[in-house]
């Protein structure tokens, strides 16, 4: 997408999809992926807004304003170049977490618990200068 993307109203995304947007994005009430074997990846250069949504895959958020979870659940990994990285209510990621911010707990049951992630065998996934655990890179 060249613009803003927004994935909201019970929308369900099937694995095996990237997600590439230049602008904003902002994913609400939805289902991104569907487990760890059909997982997607989401690039994004703008505010990146995740609300009361589940995400099955690899978020990148490559802009230089924020990441945001707000009563979203991530089962996969979150790489975040972004200036700020804030899990808001009942936020939880299982998974692995590489951020340049730090992370701002905004809720007393938000939570990043160590678990797997989706395999990127044979991904050309652009992450340069790093390796996402568990990626290709890594072996």
């Amino acid at each position: 997408v060249n613009g803003n993307l927004n994935i909201s109203s019970n929308t369900t995304i099937n694995g095996n999809i990237f997600l590439i947007c230049s602008g904003n994005i902002t994913i609400s009430n939805s289902q991104i992926g569907t487990g760890l074997g059909a997982a997607v990846v989401i690039y994004s250069k703008g505010v990146a807004d995740y609300n009361n949504s589940t995400v099955y895959g690899l978020i990148i958020s490559k802009g230089n304003s924020s990441l945001e979870l707000d009563g979203s659940t991530v089962y996969g990994a979150i790489l975040n170049y972004s200036s700020s990285f804030s899990l808001v209510g009942d936020s939880d990621i299982t998974g692995s977490v590489i951020s340049n911010s730090s992370v701002d707990f905004q809720g007393n049951d938000a939570s990043i618990t160590r678990g797997n992630i989706p395999t990127f065998l044979g991904l050309n996934i652009g992450l340069d200068p790093i390796v996402v655990p568990g990626s290709y890179l890594e072996y």
